[in-house]
């Protein structure tokens, strides 16, 4: 894979989408700050944003403040090598969360980094089982930072390793909204550890989406970016197309 540098003037209106990128980064910024005031406050509607649900665990809420700060300093249209190294930095730290959160799965060892922060109330809250990080979570922290990693490489066949990885999350995230729509644990837990939270899954999905965004002139954005009809009828259904399903599985 080598780096590019494509012209933005190819998809109009870009600083828009930039703009809305970083919107996202709000998003998710403030998601993760929640979690960790609920933490400290001892919320459990700020833990989970609705009363009830799984709570965010603390360090997911870390992890999400390093993409968000990664997928900040990399939406710059002017980036400076400082602000380029620490947003890998960040997409690094997150990559290296999930890989260590993963690895219980498959090794005798457990570093057990989601439980370095607030573990007492994280005993407490998961009912005597500490509330950890869930391995679907850890996975999609691995394919968000390898997706801010390589945000501006591609293939030789032109293919965007980034765009592939982001999409795989927002589609795990919504899988697992899907699930608290319809009451359906299957799509948000993975076997008898604690599932994913509802705030979490709307991070991935909401992160994804800015991570696509940052770059609008190519890719896949830029077919639903351009002016042409098609583009216009594309943006018009993706609404529709996320909606309805949710919807109608609610139903």
């Amino acid at each position: 894979m080598s780096e590019v540098n494509v012209p933005t003037a190819v998809i109009p209106h870009t600083h828009g989408h930039r703009a809305f990128a970083r919107l996202t980064c709000v998003v998710v910024l403030g998601l993760a700050l929640s979690a960790l005031a609920g933490w400290w406050l001892d919320n459990a509607l700020l833990r989970s944003g609705i009363t009830g649900l799984v709570s965010m665990n603390p360090v997911t809420a870390i992890a999400f403040l390093l993409g968000g700060v990664a997928l900040w300093l990399s939406v710059s249209t002017d980036p400076k090598p400082r602000s380029q190294l620490l947003a890998r930095l960040c997409a690094g730290l997150v990559v290296l969360l999930g890989l260590l959160c993963t690895s219980r799965l498959f090794t005798p060892w457990d570093l057990g980094p989601d439980r370095l922060l607030f573990p007492e109330e994280l005993a407490r809250v998961g009912g005597g089982s500490p509330n950890r990080m869930a391995p679907n979570t850890a996975l999609n922290f691995v394919l968000v930072g390898a997706a801010l990693l390589v945000l501006d490489r591609r293939t030789r066949r032109g293919w965007r390793p980034a765009e592939g990885l982001a999409l795989a999350a927002g589609v795990f995230g919504l899988v697992a909204l899907a699930g608290y729509i319809c009451g359906s644990k299957v799509l948000y837990g993975v076997g008898t550890f604690i599932p994913m939270a509802a705030n979490t899954a709307s991070g991935f999905l909401v992160l994804s989406i800015g991570i696509l965004c940052a770059r609008p002139q190519e890719g896949l954005p830029a077919l639903f970016l351009g002016n042409g009809a098609g583009t216009i009828l594309a943006r018009r259904l993706l609404p529709a197309a996320l909606i309805v399903p949710l919807a109608l599985a609610w139903l």
